[in-house]
């Protein structure tokens, strides 16, 4: 799903537009502005944060630009691995913390992953109406 995150003006002087391979031509910048909107992650970014995620709790939020997320996440994992050092001087609270922290860090891959974004920039002409914004090609 497409949404818009913020529509900019442009300022820019002269923009060159390619019609064709054989044809450059010259656009005012005043006739232009600047969508960005975000979109599905790629399967690449998936893979970054979902591995960033995995090796440091939170570090995926992180990139995903969910700070909050990402230091709850992190917070949990220092809690978790306390929890679980207790595992020799007392079994059941380690076993809580080992299983409690194999489930901080399996939630922390998922929700980077389902969460992952990327930002478009794309050039339109000001005068493209709402329902062919996303179909120009600049």
């Amino acid at each position: 799903m497409t949404s818009i995150a913020a529509i900019n003006p442009v300022n820019f002087q002269n923009v060159n537009f390619r019609a064709n391979e054989n044809q450059q031509t010259t656009k005012n910048s005043q006739d232009y502005q600047v969508l960005t909107y975000e979109t599905e992650g790629s399967t690449g970014k998936k893979w970054g944060v979902g591995t960033a995620s995995f090796f440091i709790p939170g570090l995926g939020q992180a990139i995903n630009g969910q700070w909050g997320k990402g230091i709850g996440f992190f917070l949990g994992e220092v809690v978790t691995e306390i929890l679980a050092s207790f595992a020799l001087a007392k079994p059941a609270i380690g076993i809580t913390g080992v299983v409690l922290n194999l489930g901080n860090r399996i939630w922390s891959v998922t929700d980077a992953v389902k969460n992952a974004k990327s930002e478009v920039q794309q050039i339109v002409p000001k005068n493209q109406t709402e329902e062919n914004k996303f179909s120009a090609t600049a």
